[in-house]
């Protein structure tokens, strides 16, 4: 794994002046797509490592095209208008039936 050397003065200032632009930017989810921070992020971090900005834009595309995964907890259901939460809220849902038994 690369790691920017911080005691070389330029990657130090690359990186500060980066977090400087972004730290009260809001960061969506990368379900939410494409965003400002996360391409200035990447532009810094290809720079303090010597790395091809884009080949960094590509790998992020390729994470964005990624399908997207939640974890919910027992008894936690979807957002409203989601069929299967509404068919275990309805007691459709055979493995919640058989857990309240």
């Amino acid at each position: 794994i690369r790691i920017p050397n911080i005691k070389d003065a330029a990657v130090r200032g690359e990186l500060a002046a980066c977090w400087d632009a972004t730290r009260r930017m809001e960061v969506p989810q990368f379900r939410d797509g494409e965003c400002a921070v996360r391409r200035q992020w990447d532009a810094a971090v290809a720079t303090a490592c010597g790395w091809d900005a884009g080949y960094l834009a590509h790998l992020r595309a390729l994470l964005h095209a990624e399908p997207h995964v939640r974890g919910l907890g027992y008894a936690q259901y979807g957002e409203e208008g989601d069929a299967d939460a509404e068919a275990a809220d309805a007691g459709d849902g055979a493995a919640g039936d058989a857990a309240d038994a």
